[in-house]
This record gives C-alpha cells, sequence and structure tokens, in this order.
C-alpha cells in the first residue's frame, strides 16, 4: 500500500501490517474514495495497486500449485483473504514479514485453523516464504518457443508487449521474418539476462505503427481486428487449485461456456474455427475466421460477440472506455500471444493444458 500526505505532498511504501496499525490508531476519518484503504485529513493510504497485486496472485498461485503436489490433494484457496486450506493445514499469505509483530498479525487473520503456517511472498528469516522457479520459463522462451505457423502470417502489423515485475516492455521493431526471424526479434526486446517474464501479448488491432505502441501513438486499424473470442471461467472465489496452478472450479465453468460458445460459433454462417487455446490460467482462446479471412472489421468481431452472448454471457465483450453511459469497443485489446507461457501457472497457452517443469519452493524458516 502507499501512504501519501497532502501537506508535504509526500508518499511511502506501506506493508499490509503498517496500514492496518495506520487505521488502528486514526482519530479521525474521512470517507474512502474508490481505491482508498483510509483517508484522514492529513493522508490518504491507497489500496495496493495493480501491479503489485499481480505479482503477488503469481506467487500465490504457484505456491498453491506446490502445495496441492506435495499434499496430494486440492487446496482450497479464499482469493478475498489470501487464505488456504487443505486437509491438515491452513496457509496464510502474508505480503511480507519483518519482524515479530508483523508476523503475530497475519497468523492472527485467521484462527482455530488446523497447523496454521504463514508464507511471506517476500524472504524472510522468520517464518516460510516462496522462491519461483523463474529461470525455467526464461529458458523456454530464450531456447524453445517459436510462433505458430498458422501465427505468423499476423505477426508484422501488430504490437506486442511482455508483463514482468517491471511492468511492460514493447517491441523495437515488427515482427517478421528478414535478416533477423521474428523469435530472434522477439527475443531481443523480451527475452533479456534473468529476466522474469510473466505474460506476452499482442493487439487485435493491427496497428499502423507498432514501436510506438509504448506511448499511446501506434494508431490501431479498426477496420483490421483479428478475429478471436475470450472465455473466461469464474467461480466464488473459493478456488479449489490443483497441481497445475489451475482453479478447477473456473476450468469446469470455462469448459462448459467453451460446449456453448463453440455450438453458437458452428451456427453462424461463413465462420471457421482455426485453433482452441488453453488461455494459460482459466479459460480458451477461439482463433476463427470469416469468409476465409482472420482479420475483420470492429463491426463484425462486436457483432460476432453480441450473437455469442445473445442468452448469457459467454464471451468477454472487449469493453474500453465508458462515454455518457455507453462502453466503447477497446481497440487497443491485447491477447496472449499463442505458445507463450502464463506465469501464474506456468501452463502454456497451448491446445492441451501443458505446464512446465518449473521447480518453485516454499523456503522454510523459523516459525513455520
Amino acid at each position: 500500500m502507499k501512504q501519501y500526505y497532502f501537506k508535504d505532498k509526500q508518499s511511502y511504501n506501506l506493508s499490509e501490517y503498517e496500514a492496518f496499525i495506520k487505521r488502528d490508531n486514526a482519530d479521525e476519518f474521512v470517507s474512502p474514495k474508490k481505491y482508498d484503504y483510509l483517508r484522514t485529513r492529513e493522508y490518504v493510504i491507497y489500496r495496493t495497486n495493480k501491479k503489485t497485486r499481480s505479482k503477488q496472485s503469481i506467487k500465490i498461485r504457484r505456491a498453491l500449485a506446490l502445495i496441492s503436489k506435495n499434499e496430494e490433494c486440492l487446496v482450497k484457496y479464499d482469493e478475498e483473504n489470501n487464505i488456504a486450506f487443505t486437509k491438515g493445514n491452513t496457509y496464510i499469505f502474508a505480503d511480507r514479514v519483518q519482524n515479530e509483530k508483523e508476523y503475530d498479525y497475519h497468523l492472527s487473520k485467521f484462527e482455530g485453523g488446523k497447523n496454521p503456517v504463514v508464507i511471506s511472498l517476500i524472504k524472510t528469516y522468520l517464518c516460510n516464504y516462496v522462491q519461483l522457479d523463474n529461470k525455467t520459463i526464461y529458458d523456454y522462451y530464450k531456447k524453445e518457443f517459436i510462433f505458430p505457423k498458422w501465427f505468423r502470417s499476423y505477426l508484422k502489423m501488430r504490437a506486442f508487449r511482455a508483463y514482468s515485475s517491471r511492468g511492460f516492455d514493447f517491441n523495437s521493431r515488427r515482427y517478421n521474418d528478414t535478416k533477423w526471424t521474428a523469435e530472434d526479434k522477439f527475443k531481443h526486446d523480451f527475452v533479456k539476462s534473468g529476466s522474469d517474464i510473466f505474460k506476452v501479448y499482442f493487439t487485435l488491432a493491427r496497428v499502423l505503427d507498432s514501436k510506438l505502441d509504448s506511448c499511446g501513438k501506434g494508431y490501431p486499424i479498426s477496420g483490421l481486428m483479428y478475429l478471436a473470442l475470450d472465455i473466461d471461467g469464474k467461480c466464488d472465489g473459493l478456488h479449489l487449485i490443483n497441481s497445475n496452478g489451475i482453479c478447477t472450479k473456473c476450468l469446469a465453468d470455462s469448459n462448459k461456456k467453451l460446449v456453448k460458445v463453440l455450438k453458437i460459433v458452428d451456427g453462424i454462417p461463413n465462420i471457421k474455427l482455426v485453433k482452441r487455446l488453453f488461455s494459460g490460467s482459466k479459460g480458451w482462446h477461439l482463433h476463427l475466421e470469416y469468409n476465409g479471412k482472420r482479420e475483420v472489421s470492429e463491426e463484425i468481431l462486436r457483432n460476432i460477440i453480441k450473437t455469442v452472448n445473445k442468452e448469457e454471457e459467454l464471451v468477454d465483450y472487449f469493453d474500453g472506455k465508458e462515454i455518457d453511459g455507453v462502453r466503447e469497443f477497446d481497440l487497443y485489446r491485447i491477447f496472449k500471444i499463442p505458445g507463450s507461457c502464463s506465469a501464474d501457472t506456468a501452463c502454456l497457452v497451448s491446445e492441451d493444458i501443458q505446464r512446465l517443469g518449473v521447480e518453485d519452493v516454499i523456503i522454510e524458516n523459523g516459525k513455520s
């Protein structure tokens, strides 16, 4: 979390424990806004931002996969409270544990669980902590990754970006085979020494100048949208995580939606399924063609999505900003690259569920 003082315009990073203490000791409150954890007349504490939450969720999901593997069972994970349960243990995930009081605070968040174990997401000597194997994913991109043949012809006019602990990195050139292959260019931009690549994406829209995408001046071409549908599974937030890091409840939901979507798509004239890919996390990506083409206008793509979602919401609407109460179509929508790795599960975006052989560990220390 981040604390910002109005008077001197200074901000400071806070742990979850420090923010809790601040709120517990605050004398005067002001009604909080959407992203506030606490607001007073002197300062505001903002909730953990999306970038940090994303990094934390990746560590948690990979740790849950490891626990599932080690205990040979599904792990029940309470996403809202970051607590997991197996038959014999309760696991409490902490953003950090730097002292005894911080440890006790996280331990007290769930009382009465069997054999409570605090797991820090940052290295500590006071309890267990998660250590991810980023090298296996890095080596996959460096040595094995290739763009599928069926996708290669759509590389040149699109923008690409990779998400890592640094945030987003963007492509520095167009990806087509010249003196250097598209893979060589991809590796030059994203596969840097020791880099932790979380997810890599391409833009559904053709981009006039893909190298300017990082500053919002790539200019998407609405008449040339890559025809794809995104099916996400959902559950009640009490996930059942298997040894692949996948929620079996979310996957079951996405599988049900997939059957319905395929049936609807099969009934739309001139639509053909090119590839069905597991998204790497909790759903499916459908790559399609319309009248023999895999690039269509924004209007055609929107109409296909509306047709699929006529009875119930089965696929993403690709909504953008809301203007005058109406959601615009997101011309900057990004999609995971076929064959890439989704680091939250270490699974590939592929036709079947394939997981890289990551060797994550939970280091045991101190009280755990």
